[in-house]
């Protein structure tokens, strides 16, 4: 199994970035039993779900508003 990971289209501010989802889409999200991660133009978590974050061991807040590399490891990245 691997995380699916989603590309914006628009970037969002930092401040954006953590209130711009509605509470319902972070309830599906969350409800998914896969990994799921939205990532934007800016290479920046913007919406990760409780299995994304259970994937690399970290809580969704530890993810949010940090660049892919930093998750996921800079070898993974250059890989994917």
């Amino acid at each position: 199994m691997h995380p699916t990971t989603l590309t914006a289209t628009t970037p969002l501010n930092a401040s954006a970035r953590r209130e711009a989802w509605p509470p319902e889409l972070l309830q599906v999200a969350n409800g998914i039993a896969q990994p799921v991660a939205y990532v934007g133009r800016d290479h920046r978590f913007r919406l990760a779900n409780t299995a994304y974050a259970a994937w690399f061991d970290r809580e969704v807040r530890q993810i949010i508003g940090h660049l892919v590399p930093e998750i996921i490891g800079a070898e993974a990245y250059e890989a994917s």
